[in-house]
């Protein structure tokens, strides 16, 4: 199969996509499908991201009709370069000013004439806002074919035994675009409907079931009909096969559109008019199940994914075929810089694998040639590791002595505790350093009573919370055996001095006691 193409309507009204595939023998299948109820491309507005199949084919885009000027030129018999120079003129002349502000391009009318082309010009600005507009959406436009000619390639598509002129009515919101199609000319008018078009929020007729002379139904649909119909009597007269009743009337576009429809226009115009079936010859796939029910509003879609592989009419800007083109060749570079690199990568391993063996080779050289070198390398790394085990013992050895003053200084404190008797301690805590010196002992709590002579404490010492009770007994004065087990701190070589002394007997049989125990800065904890 072919590339996937995905073809993207951008109406005046909304966007209308679909997702393609061109087999070899001609047939387009309809993959994907998808209707957006934003405003037309190009124009601000907030509009929902398109579907994640859309990012993935090629990408032809139709603008609006009134953007682009498609137009049928007869050409002398002239080739090469002086046939391009007469294109550039008509195009020119059809532009109405310079041909450096538009973007245009030519095919021909049907194969095998080569008297006559369509023209089409856009103005370089809208294609490049185009572009840039659809860019958002993440998508980047491969190619920009006019609508008109989209419908010319649908309606040849899928009407291949229609052999006389014939008339494709594309309604657009509030235009109404009308290509007149025969095997040697086309013809492209575009028209303005009276009222607010064809909208689609509020049905212009009644029922498909209602009878079309039904006066109701007359009256409401009548505006844009009648213009259609005068329009379809002047293309009808002014072709090369004149005469209404020989032209075949093909109505699409909005979903405004429907059967009622085309059979008051039939009934209006007097001519035979058929509902514009795009998917008449289009193989739809199982994800696009349900298409046939919008097929009048799929006829630019269509003529798009026809249209996605010919050389014929593409308004992208320059610019933008340069990036499109530098896309296809930029797969070919990728791929010679995958083999460049590959190769590269296959040369450093040849040299790596060669410069691994040479080192292998000099190692056992060396090997052979200075054993006393290798035996002293040995020898300092041995040294290295020794001075490293010696730091590490070192250090664990300052460990546990760190570690084993706070065991002596227990044991040293039980065994004063245990020369007073009948005292107990309740708690050790460290406190923090005080930011303003030593403390002086202060007076004890209601019903204690504080010892005198507190002596003052280095600032620098490790200060630990102390609290304890002691039993009272017959005939003991409890706070003498107090001082007792003070002075025995003091004697101690862990402690430099005891402050914030406290006591409480409150408790019947109890004398509760806390203090501050500053330690000697020389034996730290």
């Amino acid at each position: 199969m072919r590339a996937r193409s995905v073809a993207l309507d951008c109406g005046a009204r909304r966007s209308v996509v679909g997702a393609f595939d061109l087999t070899p023998d001609g047939d387009l299948v309809l993959l994907d499908r998808a209707f957006s109820p934003s405003v037309e491309c190009g124009q601000d507005g907030e509009r929902p991201p398109p579907p994640e199949w859309a990012k993935r084919g090629i990408v032809v885009v139709a603008p609006a009709a009134h953007r682009t000027l498609l137009k049928a030129v007869g050409l002398p018999l002239a080739t090469g370069a002086q046939r391009e120079q007469v294109l550039g003129f008509e195009a020119g002349q059809i532009a109405g000013g310079a041909l450096a502000d538009v973007v245009w391009a030519h095919a021909p009318v049907s194969p095998g004439v080569v008297e006559r082309e369509v023209v089409a010009v856009m103005k370089l600005a809208v294609g490049e806002g185009l572009c840039a507009e659809i860019g958002r959406w993440g998508l980047t436009v491969d190619r920009i074919v006019p609508a008109g000619w989209a419908l010319v390639r649908a309606l040849r598509h899928n009407y291949p035994e229609v052999v006389g002129p014939a008339v494709v009515v594309w309604i657009d919101g509030r235009t109404a675009l009308l290509v007149r199609v025969e095997r040697t000319d086309i013809a492209v008018r575009l028209v303005g409907l009276p009222g607010a078009g064809v909208a689609p929020d509020r049905p212009q007729v009644l029922a498909t079931t209602a009878d079309p002379k039904s006066e109701s139904h007359e009256r409401e649909a009548a505006p844009w009909l009648d213009r259609v119909a005068v329009e379809l009597a002047r293309m009808a007269g002014s072709g090369a096969s004149a005469g209404a009743g020989q032209i075949d009337v093909f109505l699409g576009g909005d979903e405004g559109v429907g059967p009622g429809e085309v059979a008051l226009l039939a009934l209006r115009a007097a001519v035979r008019v058929t509902g514009f079936d795009a998917l008449r010859r289009v193989r739809i796939g199982a994800r696009a199940s349900g298409a046939d029910k919008v097929a009048l509003q799929m006829g630019v879609v269509v003529g798009l994914a026809l249209a996605a592989g010919d050389a014929g009419i593409d308004l992208l800007p320059p610019a933008r075929r340069r990036e499109r083109s530098f896309r296809r060749v930029k797969g070919r570079w990728l791929g010679l810089a995958a083999v460049a690199v590959a190769g590269l990568l296959a040369a450093l391993f040849v040299l790596r694998r060669e410069r691994l063996g040479l080192e292998r080779e000099a190692s056992v050289v060396a090997a052979r040639l200075v054993p006393q070198r290798v035996a002293e390398q040995k020898q300092r790394e041995g040294e290295r590791e020794r001075a490293l085990l010696r730091q590490q013992l070192d250090a664990l050895a300052a460990i546990r002595a760190a570690r084993s003053v706070w065991l002596d200084w227990l044991v040293d404190m039980q065994e004063r505790l245990t020369q007073v008797e009948d005292v107990w301690l309740d708690s050790l805590a460290v406190r923090p350093q005080p930011a303003g010196g030593p403390a002086a002992g202060g007076a004890g709590l209601g019903g204690s009573r504080a010892v005198a002579g507190v002596e003052a404490a280095p600032a620098e010492g490790l200060r630990i919370a102390v609290t304890g009770r002691v039993l009272r007994r017959p005939g003991a004065e409890p706070l003498e055996r107090v001082r007792r087990l003070r002075e025995g701190l003091l004697a101690s070589r862990f402690v430099a001095a005891v402050e914030d002394e406290r006591f409480d007997d409150a408790q019947p049989g109890l004398l509760r006691f806390s203090c501050t125990l500053v330690m000697k800065p020389e034996v730290p904890l």
